[in-house]
């Protein structure tokens, strides 16, 4: 998820509190297997990402969190949280050329 999404978020969940009681919102956006993130990450990089496979964990084969409350109570849906956006603006970061 990319982080001005979730601050968006925040914003108007805290907004929201002025006039409306408590309410818990899950966030989150851009369901992704870490084999897209890795090809993603190269791809914007130009970079090889060394992998290490391992015998697999238990786990759920997919989690996705459910955003309807807070789309339903405010209007809330991720717009800059696409894999490539998210990669390209943390690389361009972390590269310094931001």
């Amino acid at each position: 998820m990319h982080v001005d999404d979730l601050a968006r978020a925040y914003v108007m969940a805290l907004e929201a509190l002025a006039s409306a009681p408590f309410r818990a919102y899950n966030v989150g956006a851009t369901p992704t297997s870490m084999r897209e993130i890795v090809a993603t990450v190269e791809r914007v990089s130009g970079r090889e990402v060394p992998v290490v496979h391992r015998p697999p964990q238990p786990e759920p084969p997919r989690l996705v969190a459910d955003i309807s409350r807070i789309t339903t109570d405010l209007g809330w849906k991720p717009e800059c949280s696409g894999l490539e956006r998210q990669v390209t603006d943390a690389w361009s970061v972390v590269s310094g050329s931001r």
